[in-house]
């Protein structure tokens, strides 16, 4: 199985979020999902927008065949929350 996601999105833009669950990756359905989701996005005026982990090499391959380049590194803070 696979799904997209929004977690960000703006009154412009949509990030797409794509998720493939172990046994079904490596099928070509985060290809098809993505596409199917930046199509949505086009559809109702929004930008379609990729970030990712550095880190996260499967995403930027990913990215990279739909298109994207990469424009801008940010950096990412994470702070421990509770004892």
């Amino acid at each position: 199985m696979c799904g997209s996601i929004s977690v960000f999105a703006s009154e412009k833009e949509r990030e797409v979020g794509i998720k493939t669950f172990q046994g079904f990756q490596k099928k070509g359905l985060a290809y098809v999902t993505a596409c199917a989701y930046i199509e949505e996005c086009l559809k109702y005026n929004f930008i379609p927008v990729w970030s990712c982990f550095s880190e996260n090499e499967v995403s930027i391959r990913l990215a990279e065949k739909l298109g994207y380049k990469i424009e801008a590194h940010h950096p990412i803070y994470f702070a421990e929350i509770g004892n």
